[in-house]
């Protein structure tokens, strides 16, 4: 039995996972079970068998199939050297990969965490990829009517972040969703996005983690955009590049933007939404990501 919000860890299971694998995990339910934990966009194919206990069986006769992961959190691992060093990506949509092909692994954190398996030297330490990207989630807005949003990430915090094993790089890209979400004619300060940002680093750093902030992206096109709430944009963008607060700004809005129009993704970048970039784009800021931050 599990109490409201506690989190349960099963014991440790003692077998070789190879980097970069998939990872298969059966969950067996005795009895009709409301999903009360989920992770809304998983992009990946999951499968609900018939009833009956298949866990432990290799194949399983599939009833219907989820593009979402019920239950299970995450899954740690350790390494010969121990628990592997982790950057965690805090992010919304944009780092939960929305556009990028399902069943591919395409955020761009997986081809960071690739980068970082195949650029690295030789014997270099492990250095894992934690994607704690939330659909919908917003820096500092809590939204009680879209759950599947997640608390907001000053709130979350704690849990996403500081309680992850091995955890020693934050990285930053979260604020979108408050801007659009705000008044179209009177959206939220930049300040307040500032404030919060500065909350998030503090809060790192006294766990002795150092923060990358990334930019926010370009959104022209989109059904939210308007010339107030991208106005707010792109002074958050400038005090992101600018105020010294972080270790590092990773500067995706760049690499991203239409240079003969940079209030819009690239076409060849743009997912079709006009928000979030297809695999090509979670590519291009991937690669952009210079490995020495990290020390490899």
């Amino acid at each position: 039995t599990v109490a409201p919000g506690d989190p349960l860890v099963s014991d440790p299971v003692d077998f070789a996972v190879p980097a970069l694998a998939d990872l298969a995990v059966s969950l067996w339910l005795p009895g009709s079970t409301q999903a009360a934990s989920i992770h809304d966009l998983a992009l990946q194919t999951n499968y609900v068998s018939a009833a009956g206990n298949y866990a432990g069986a290799n194949t399983l006769p599939v009833q219907r199939t989820l593009a979402s992961w019920p239950f299970l959190t995450e899954v740690d691992v350790t390494s010969a050297a121990g628990t592997p060093s982790a950057i965690v990506a805090l992010g919304d949509s944009l780092t939960d990969g929305v556009r990028s092909t399902s069943n591919a692994n395409r955020r761009w954190t997986d081809y960071l965490a690739r980068r970082l398996r195949t650029e690295t030297l030789p014997g270099s330490p492990p250095i894992a990829v934690v994607n704690r990207g939330i659909s919908a989630n917003s820096l500092l807005t809590d939204y009680p009517t879209a759950l599947l949003s997640g608390r907001d990430a000053l709130e979350r915090f704690d849990r996403d972040v500081l309680a992850t094993a091995g955890a020693r790089w934050l990285f930053v890209l979260i604020g979108i969703n408050d801007i659009v979400y705000s008044s179209a004619s009177s959206p939220i300060p930049a300040e307040s996005l500032q404030a919060g940002w500065l909350q998030l680093i503090a809060r790192a750093r006294t766990r002795g983690m150092q923060v990358i902030g990334a930019t926010l992206l370009p959104y022209e096109g989109h059904p939210y955009f308007t010339t107030a709430r991208d106005a707010v944009r792109q002074r958050a963008n400038a005090w992101i590049r600018t105020s010294g607060a972080w270790d590092a700004v990773a500067d995706f809005d760049a690499v991203l933007r239409d240079p003969g129009r940079p209030t819009r993704l690239l076409p060849a970048y743009d997912g079709g939404d006009h928000l979030h970039p297809n695999d090509l784009g979670y590519e291009a800021v991937a690669k952009a990501i210079p490995l020495g931050w990290f020390g490899v």
